[in-house]
């Protein structure tokens, strides 16, 4: 996640969550596995991944 961030910069906001210590965040956002990666754009879910995706690739895809 952190490679990541450095890769996306300004273009995207990388943020991680504990679900253990956010419960209600889980279910509310369909996480089912850890690690799950949920991307946002407009406060929309717009793609989840799984560990072993290139996350600072599709990070991008989604930016602009």
């Amino acid at each position: 996640m952190d490679k990541a961030a450095q890769r996306v910069g300004d273009e995207a906001k990388v943020v991680k969550i504990n679900v253990d210590d956010n419960q209600p965040l889980a279910p509310r956002f369909g996480v089912t596995g850890i690690p799950a990666l949920l991307v946002f754009k407009n406060g929309r879910v717009v793609e989840q991944l799984r560990s072993g995706s290139d996350l600072a690739q599709r990070l991008l895809a989604h930016a602009n």
